[in-house]
């Protein structure tokens, strides 16, 4: 945040912030069905979906 933070206030823009409760609940109903949708489709096309997920899932949160 620290170049972007004075960029987004000379560009007006406001910054929000969600708690770890919203998070939690948007990772629940939002994000895990479309997740789970998306592994299976891939997979049925042949990719490694869950592979992939599990691999890029870990490098953002580390």
């Amino acid at each position: 945040m620290k170049a972007w933070g004075p960029k987004l206030d000379e560009k007006g823009i406001e910054r929000i912030t969600f708690s770890d409760a919203e998070i939690a609940e948007f990772k629940s109903k939002v994000a895990g069905p479309t997740r789970e949708a998306w592994i299976k489709d891939m997979s049925a096309k042949g990719i490694p979906a869950q592979e992939l997920y599990d691999l890029v899932n870990g490098m953002i949160t580390q």
